[in-house]
């Protein structure tokens, strides 16, 4: 938390100082791009049947949009929508499941020449379904394989419903739910290529979820802006 709050600091130092836009290009307000972002899942988030970490790929569809008047210090939105895959594995079964994320930001904004620096806040909801295996049709085996594979406690679990199964009892076993709605921040820079009239921005972010402990994420888009 206190480096995203001198990180935060400093960002606002440098849109204390910036200066009027007048007699420059304006800055270019509108963009719309695709984005690759990560989510950190924790092993205690129950996403995946192992214990490890997993910084989920994902792919987005990000909109921003800036409020600069005269001046080269303004306000942004910045929303997207992301997807992703959690893989999962259980019982010789593969139980893919979408990951499915929204965020939203809010915040100042300067503009130095062709680059934008910002420091936002704002919210982050993230869900994974819940994964159902097939029916085990009679006696599994699990077996734990430490450091990768399935927990112990998965393995526990999916060999005492797969004996109830060797009884002539139906069994299915899931993985659950995840759901998760946190406050969030967002620290970034873009760059704009192209004429006057409008462009090509590529941009990369920090984006710290607030949850225990923070999720640090990472994204990079490309856009069309104007």
């Amino acid at each position: 938390m206190g480096r995203l709050a001198k990180a935060v600091g400093v960002v606002c130092a440098v849109l204390a100082t910036a200066v009027p836009a007048s007699g420059q290009t304006p800055p270019r307000e509108l963009s719309f791009g695709l984005s690759a972002v990560t989510y950190l899942f924790e092993p205690e988030d129950a996403v995946y049947t192992d214990p490890d970490e997993h910084l989920s790929g994902n792919f987005g569809f990000r909109l921003t949009k800036a409020f600069f008047g005269k001046r080269s210090v303004g306000w942004l939105i910045d929303t997207e929508l992301y997807l992703g895959v959690a893989d999962r594995f259980v019982l010789d079964v593969d139980l893919p499941n979408t990951i499915f994320g929204l965020q939203a930001f809010v915040g100042p904004v300067a503009s130095v020449g062709r680059l934008q620096l910002y420091g936002t806040i704002g919210v982050n909801r993230t869900t994974v379904g819940e994964s159902e295996i097939v029916e085990i049709p009679g006696p599994v085996v699990v077996t734990y394989v430490a450091g990768g594979g399935l927990s112990q406690a998965w393995a526990d679990i999916m060999e005492a419903r797969a004996r109830e199964a060797g009884a002539g009892t139906d069994v299915i076993a899931t993985v659950p739910r995840y759901e998760e709605v946190r406050a969030a921040t967002m620290l970034g820079a873009s760059y704009d290529f192209g004429g006057r009239a409008g462009g090509v921005r590529l941009s990369f972010d920090y984006i710290g979820v607030f949850m225990s402990p923070v999720r640090n994420n990472y994204r990079i888009t490309l856009s069309l802006a104007g």
